[in-house]
């Protein structure tokens, strides 16, 4: 198993902030969230990217898919998997996502009014579609079986471990590494959510359960 959530980001650090009660959730950090109705949420804290990745490649890959990566490399060294032993064509990933690169969009859109469409990087479009997961941890792992990615909102992860298993069942593949990974805490994101009265407004104790 791999983790990068906002209680920890392995699954030892996950577990033991999870059963101890610990609270993800915090006054928003990754922009200025002063004018929102909602200002608090479940970030990923803590998580030097620069341990993990080359600086270009953090220009080309969202936030939603540098999770999913490290949580995959995880997984797959938890699994004991090697390449060596394990026909890499019949490996297989299936990784979902609820709404891909949002921050990515956003910055595009500015890009775009402030200094015209030809100013728009060319990583755009491969960026924020949200089957990139899948293909980045494949590519990454150097896995060949299916690749898949599933979309079905807040059950996309769940939905994500059950077609990896019917996959298996089915014999497309003898082993898949499945999951889901998200980043949509950005200023669009937090304001969709918040109008649609779909976040907490009460922003005064974020970790507290009646908040």
């Amino acid at each position: 198993m791999g983790a990068v959530t906002p209680l920890g980001n392995t699954v030892e650090e996950f577990w033991k902030n999870l059963v101890a009660g610990v609270s993800g959730a915090d006054r928003i950090t990754h922009f200025d969230p002063s004018d929102y109705g909602s200002q608090i949420g479940c970030e990923v804290k803590d998580l030097n990217l620069e341990e993990h990745f080359e600086k270009n490649e953090l220009k080309k890959i969202d936030r939603f898919v540098q999770f999913a990566l490290i949580a995959a490399r995880q997984s797959f060294k938890d699994a004991g998997i090697t390449l060596e032993q394990t026909d890499a064509n019949r490996v297989g990933v299936l990784f979902g996502c609820g709404i891909g690169g949002l921050q990515t969009l956003e910055d595009a859109v500015e890009a775009l009014i402030a200094k015209g469409p030809r100013r728009v990087s060319p990583f755009v479009i491969p960026k924020l579609i949200l089957n990139m997961a899948a293909g980045h941890v494949s590519i990454d792992l150097g896995l060949k079986g299916p690749n898949i990615a599933v979309s079905t909102a807040c059950a996309t992860g769940t939905h994500a471990l059950g077609d990896a298993l019917k996959a298996i069942q089915r014999g497309a593949a003898d082993v898949m590494l499945a999951g889901g990974t998200e980043a949509a805490i950005s200023r669009v994101g937090v304001a969709g959510f918040a109008n649609m009265k779909a976040l907490s407004g009460r922003n005064d104790d974020p970790k507290h359960a009646s908040r």
